[in-house]
């Protein structure tokens, strides 16, 4: 059996192909060449979606293992906006508890209501500082959460941070946050 299989899996190298005529009065096709442009798949995330698929909005985790910050930045602020939803930078650290509440209730339903419409881009203080200053996101505190301009993924003038509220639970967080998403859609 596996002799069998073997001999249907080889080639014979040493036979040359043949390759049909085309029909009479129709030029032969070309083979592709190098100026020929493939197709273009479509954009695509390069960060972990921290949210399920049918949440009304985006939590992308940003990774430096997948390139620089200003590609990144540039593809995600690509998808917000085919998505119609407002890009938001969110400054993180995983030693921050406030941020970690923050992560922990994004499944909570007042959660949901706060961030629909957002596309939230986090990014860890710690793997992304020395990009972070180029984009004009900096601060001496975290969580904080920048409103970016969906049309080059400039930061705008709207900010907030986890001092914002009190406690950090959904029913603390939850009207600061949609308030902020309100002015940042404008």
């Amino acid at each position: 059996m596996l002799i069998l299989l073997l001999s249907l899996l080889a080639c014979d190298l040493d036979t040359p192909l043949s390759v049909p005529s085309p029909p009479p009065g129709r030029p032969p096709e070309m083979a592709p060449t190098a100026d020929v442009v493939p197709t273009v798949a479509p954009l695509r995330s390069l960060g972990t979606n921290l949210v399920a698929p049918t949440a009304p909005f985006h939590w992308v985790e940003l990774d430096p293992s997948r390139g620089d910050l200003s590609s990144q930045l540039a593809t995600e602020c690509e998808l917000a906006r085919r998505a119609g939803q407002v890009p938001i930078a969110e400054l993180s650290a995983t030693w921050c508890g406030p941020c970690q509440a923050l992560r922990r209730s994004l499944a909570d339903p007042l959660m949901q209501d706060a961030l629909t419409g957002a596309y939230v881009l986090s990014l860890d203080i710690d793997h992304w500082g020395n990009q972070l200053p180029e984009h004009d996101l900096s601060s001496s505190g975290v969580p904080m959460l920048f409103a970016l301009s969906p049309d080059d993924c400039s930061t705008l003038e709207l900010n907030i941070s986890g001092g914002a509220w009190a406690e950090d639970t959904p029913a603390n967080m939850a009207p600061v946050l949609k308030a902020f998403v309100a002015k940042a859609r404008g």
